[in-house]
């Protein structure tokens, strides 16, 4: 996944949106956010100036670490925080729209009909694990969590900055749980240095 999806993603831009911000055609903004076509060094500035992040990160694949980064700067362009000192008090404001499971679908860049596949479930039934806020059924439990590799208690509830980045560190970057343990304590220390 590039950047500019998953900032697209994160503040529901839309391609339409992104077309008329950064007056390009609508074709040439679904060729950036698939990847088809990298976005021109032409734009950068314009870019910068339209949504107030660094050019870097819309160009870059996603790992944990420019996700963190870039949720970092998205919460300072839309003026919910000043630094990343006060991500956790205003956390709710930015993932409300995310279950923890409906967050670790999207790292996982998997559909709703994939996941159904996988399961033996139907659609309407997946629709319904992802709206929940709550505990996830016994029955889905263990399914769900194998498929995503994530821990079953990260998977349920509201999504929250300390649930999604570890999410991400799992889904994304890894499928063994030691390797997961070093990429939290990285992620700390990135923060702490900060």
């Amino acid at each position: 996944m590039n950047g500019l999806r998953y900032f697209k993603h994160m503040t529901g831009i839309t391609n339409r949106q992104l077309a008329k911000d950064m007056g390009i055609s609508l074709l040439l903004a679904n060729f950036w956010t698939s990847g088809y076509e990298p976005i021109s060094d032409n734009h950068k500035e314009e870019m910068e100036q339209v949504y107030g992040i660094p050019f870097y990160f819309m160009k870059k694949e996603m790992n944990s670490t420019i996700k963190l980064k870039m949720d970092i700067a998205i919460l300072k362009s839309l003026g919910k925080i000043e630094s990343e000192k006060d991500m956790k008090l205003n956390e709710s404001i930015y993932f409300d729209k995310f279950t923890a499971l409906g967050y670790a679908l999207f790292a996982k860049e998997m559909s709703q009909k994939e996941l159904s596949e996988s399961m033996g479930i139907s659609t309407s039934t997946v629709q319904s694990l992802l709206k929940n806020d709550k505990k996830i059924s016994k029955k889905y439990r263990d399914s769900l969590s194998q498929i995503m590799n994530v821990p079953i208690e990260l998977l349920e509830g509201k999504l929250f900055i300390d649930t999604k980045w570890a999410i991400d560190s799992l889904v994304i970057n890894t499928t063994e749980r030691t390797v997961f343990v070093e990429k939290v304590e990285e992620l700390e220390n990135q923060l702490l240095l900060a």
